[in-house]
């Protein structure tokens, strides 16, 4: 097995980065171990969980209640955006509507559906 090693880039003196692509990993989930060398000698570790995108929605919801949220954890920092795409089931996309999301805290991004633009 070929191991997907990834080479540092420097970013200022005496700091270094390196950028790890999951799908070099199978786009697996759990426990990553991060070893460093430095001109082929070991210079240390660490160890990232990676974990997916948490969607949070209710289980169920009433009419009377207007409308639902959904709760989005995990995205990255630096995202200004997140765009949300909802429909029913019934007649297809007729009542399909875009809508941004609103950032919550670092990476929690919440949209509020209400049912009155979804044919109720």
């Amino acid at each position: 097995m070929a191991y997907p090693w990834v080479a540092g880039q420097k970013v200022a003196d005496g700091i270094w980065k390196a950028v790890v692509p999951f799908n070099k990993h199978f786009n697996e989930t759990g426990l990553y171990y991060n070893d460093v060398w430095v001109d082929g000698t070991y210079f240390g570790g660490s160890q990232t969980v990676v974990r997916r995108n948490t969607v949070r929605i209710p289980e169920k919801v009433s009419l009377k209640d207007g409308s639902y949220d959904i709760i989005v954890e995990g995205i990255p920092e630096n995202i200004n955006k997140l765009t949300f795409y909802t429909w029913t089931e019934a007649n297809g996309q007729d009542d399909l509507r875009q809508s941004g999301g609103q950032k919550l805290d670092s990476n929690t991004w919440k949209i509020t559906i209400p049912f009155n633009e979804h044919n109720n």
